[in-house]
């Protein structure tokens, strides 16, 4: 998933759970996947574009 995606499926998670429509568990589970995820790709950035200016 790109990193805008996550971005904006957090901002609707954080959302629901102001309004009351997700129980702060639920929350707190996605919102430790996101933050995971988010590293994540923040550490495959740099790694991808450097195999992609090797292999120009």
């Amino acid at each position: 998933m790109l990193n805008g995606e996550l971005t904006v499926l957090f901002r609707r998670l954080y959302e629901d759970n102001v309004l009351g429509c997700m129980l702060n568990e639920y929350f707190r589970l996605l919102s430790s996947k996101y933050t995971t995820e988010q590293a994540e790709l923040r550490n495959r950035l740099p790694k991808l574009a450097d195999k992609i200016h090797r292999n120009r």
